[in-house]
This record gives C-alpha cells, structure tokens and sequence, in this order.
C-alpha cells in the first residue's frame, strides 16, 4: 500500500512532470504554477459550453453525424486537462493534457475527413474502430516515452494542415476559402509560436513576457474549433447526399461563432 501510495504521489504531486515551460512559477498566484498558461484554456471551456447551450449544431447532429458532439466532449476535456496541468506541472496533468488532443485528433479523422482523402480501409463505422485502436495504442506508448508526446502530436496533426493547403489550392470552395485562411493561419502560427516559447525562453523572459504558450493556447482553441466547421461542411456536402449544408453564424447572421447548419432533402 505504501509503495502504491508512493507511486500515486509521484504522478500528481506538484512539479512532478519533467515539462516546464517558460513563464515563470507561482508568480501570480501561490496555487496556480504557470497562471497565464491555465487561465489561456478558457476558450477550450466557453466554446464548446456555447455551442452545446445554444444548439446551433443540432441539425447537423440530427442530419449528419452526431461526431461534433463528440468534439465539443473532447476539446472540453483538453481544456480541463491542459489548465490542470499548466496550475500543478504535475505529470499526470501533462499526460492527460497530451492524450486529450490525441484522442480528438484521432476520432476528428474518423469523423469529418472527406471520403475523398480517406483510404478504403478508413471507410463507414470500420473507421471509428481504427481510430480508438490507433488511440489506445498510441496512448500506451505515450505512457512508455513520454517525452515524445508533443512531437508525436504535431506528425499526427500534420495531415489537417495538408488537405486544408489542398481544399484551398484544388477544390476552392468559396463559401469556406476565407475560414480555411484563418484556421491554417492560426495553425502554422501557433507552431511558430510553441517553437519560439520553446527555444527562446531567455529572451521573453528578459522582456518580462512570461512566455508565449499562453498564445499557442488561444491560438489551437480557435484552430480546433474553425478545423471543426471546415471539415463538418467539407464531410456532410461532399458525402452525405440527402445534406444540404451552409455554414451560419451565432448569434448574428455574418459575425459571431460559425456552425454548419444541415436541412433533409430527398435524393433525386
């Protein structure tokens, strides 16, 4: 008992996760570690509470798929486990916080990649099958090495970036060509951001600027969210027939939080 008592303590204990980054310690509040770092998670929270609480997405649950409710479920869950592990540094928070946005990366393939970038095997429900074994297997070699989780991540996003640099370069479609320019703007930014928070630390912190994860943060919030309306349109008007999708706004017609409205029509 006390060697698992032990084993338990090393996990959650506070500054236990080797991963420290550059903003600077319980200088704001003596609870919270890396406090500009936690508080940064808000939009993972307020986006998809929005979304859920306002309904926008229910005809597309209804007429589509019900899979963005699974992606609300799962970038909540990347909120509560990045702001957990950003206020502890604890190493149960840094792999809850990696394995979360592995798990959305994954079933975001299996739900709203076109069939027209997908592989035969990665058809129908077949593909949710493959996507919680890739996920479980992945998830216990992240336990394994764990200090390989970020660059894992950033190969496994690496084909979002790839059939959005196609949809605006092949298919060009002009309802979503503007929000794909924002959605793979945020993205490229924020790598360049996480890497320059990585490498330049001394620097930022020479200005006082307590890092730059804080905007990797805001910036992937809003990344995942507009990826979501992209390939949810991109998935139901390409693939679902009896869809007629638009992409809307809430609560104003042109301004607000966009969402992918779906009404039933009967195949011709």
């Amino acid at each position: 008992m006390i060697i698992r008592t032990e084993s338990l303590r090393r996990w959650v204990a506070a500054g236990s996760s080797p991963v420290d980054w550059c903003e600077e310690n319980y200088t704001v509040s003596s609870y919270i570690a890396e406090f500009t770092n936690t508080i940064s998670n808000t939009p993972f929270f307020t986006i998809p509470v929005l979304c859920i609480i306002s309904g926008v997405w229910r005809s597309y649950a209804r007429y589509a798929s019900l899979g963005a409710y699974v992606q609300f479920f799962l970038i909540f869950m990347v909120g509560v486990s990045s702001a957990y592990f950003h206020a502890s540094l604890s190493f149960l928070g840094q792999m809850m916080d990696e394995l979360g946005i592995l798990w959305l990366l994954c079933f975001s393939y299996s739900f709203f990649v076109p069939n027209r970038y997908r592989p035969k095997i990665f058809m129908g429900s077949q593909s949710h099958v493959i996507a919680l074994f890739v996920a479980s297997v992945l998830t216990i070699a992240g336990f394994a090495a764990p200090q390989l989780n970020a660059y894992a991540l950033f190969i496994i996003g690496t084909p979002v970036l790839v059939m959005k640099v196609c949809e605006l370069t092949l298919y060009r479609d002009p309802v979503t060509a503007k929000m794909t320019q924002v959605a793979l703007g945020c993205s490229l930014l924020g790598i360049c951001v996480w890497v320059a928070d990585k490498v330049m630390c001394s620097f930022w912190i020479s200005l006082k600027i307590p890092g730059l994860h804080n905007i990797w943060h805001i910036l992937m919030s809003v990344s995942f969210y507009l990826d979501l309306c992209l390939f949810a349109y991109w998935r139901s008007s390409s693939d679902i027939p009896t869809c007629k999708p638009t992409m809307r706004y809430w609560p104003g017609t042109t301004v607000g939080i966009p969402y992918v409205h779906c009404r039933r029509s009967e195949p011709k």
